[in-house]
């Protein structure tokens, strides 16, 4: 455990968006944490990242003795070997940015490895730590009056033009990039597992899809063990960021809306105008990702459970998994067919 007056020494790993904007948090805001090496395949963008903030590259993970944690925030397919890595090789606490991999197969894998490690694996599914989410879910907690959670509908559209689609990405990524945070969302606000899964999707815009059977928007209704639905929107053709979130209780309902900019409202003949949603997920979430690392931190010093585990990001991809199935066939996944996808690896 590390001492409560000492600061954790940190290594990111990964130099793309995700890793600059963890980067530049624990810089500025994490007074907990100290970046002090960044690890890339790539050398060169590697010596890059390192001198914009200070800090040493290393080709591998360091040993134990050089740093406290990782935070690992590379290509999805590559996380469970970093894990892997971090895990065996360093013996670190790691900070994994979701999907935790693209694969149930080797998830399970590397979990069985962090188990009989003692280390703490946290997944980065920032919006539970969303202030404005957490808020409703709270309430629901606490059953103010709410009732059971009987519909939870999620609308998640990036505004067109913000993600990169060419023949080069992976099929699937509507699911496993986009929509596991909603379906963890779903499985974090029900407490439970979903045992049905169906996904009607289509190409709305991108027709390079078309060759390869994939999609660009998608509805995905689940259906949980306790009863509940929860019907999830996702897409890539958006005309600007739409997070929201709404539960229908049995008594009342909550609902969380778009985050404005401003609370500016311009009037004129009888038209009203509102501000245009903050612009994408880092201006969105942006108090997210600094709480999720604030409460990594908290496991290290207080050696408790983190809140969103490696199980969390399994069954989030197994989630994805059956919603591109479903896509793909029509058919509904049933948790039969779910379950037989667990529990197969020695």
């Amino acid at each position: 455990m590390v001492s409560q007056s000492d600061r954790i020494r940190i290594g990111i790993v990964g130099t793309g968006r995700m890793a600059r904007i963890h980067a530049e948090n624990i810089k500025n805001h994490l007074l907990g944490f100290e970046l002090r090496s960044v690890t890339s395949r790539s050398l060169d963008r590697a010596a890059r990242f390192a001198q914009e903030f200070g800090i040493v590259t290393h080709s591998t993970l360091v040993p134990r003795t050089e740093l406290d944690a990782i935070l690992i925030a590379t290509d999805p397919a590559t996380h469970p070997s970093w894990i892997a890595d971090a895990t065996c090789s360093a013996a670190k606490h790691i900070f994994c940015e979701k999907p935790i991999g693209l694969t149930i197969d080797a998830i399970q894998i590397v979990l069985k490895v962090v188990e009989g490690c003692g280390v703490k694996l946290f997944v980065g599914f920032n919006r539970r730590f969303d202030p404005h989410f957490k808020t409703a879910i709270g309430a629901l907690r606490r059953d103010s009056g709410i009732g059971d959670p009987g519909i939870v509908s999620i609308i998640s559209h990036d505004p067109k033009g913000k993600v990169i689609v060419d023949p080069a990405m992976r099929k699937g990524m509507l699911f496993f990039g986009t929509a596991v945070h909603d379906f963890d969302m779903a499985r974090h606000i029900f407490g439970d597992e979903a045992v049905t899964v169906h996904t009607m999707a289509d190409i709305l815009e991108f027709k390079i899809l078309k060759d390869r059977n994939d999609v660009d928007t998608a509805i995905t209704t689940l259906q949980f063990r306790n009863g509940g639905l929860a019907i999830i929107s996702n897409s890539w053709v958006g005309h600007y960021y739409d997070q929201r979130l709404e539960i229908l209780g049995s008594r009342r309902m909550l609902a969380v809306g778009n985050m404005l900019p401003h609370a500016v409202v311009t009037a004129d003949n009888g038209m009203a105008q509102l501000s245009v949603p903050r612009g994408f997920f880092a201006e969105r979430y942006q108090e997210s990702y600094l709480a999720e690392l604030q409460e990594f931190e908290r496991c290290i010093r207080e050696d408790k459970e983190p809140l969103v585990t490696g199980h969390d990001g399994l069954m989030a991809v197994v989630l994805a998994t059956a919603a591109k199935i479903s896509a793909e066939t029509g058919r509904t996944v049933y948790a039969d067919e779910m379950q037989s996808w667990l529990g197969n690896v020695g």
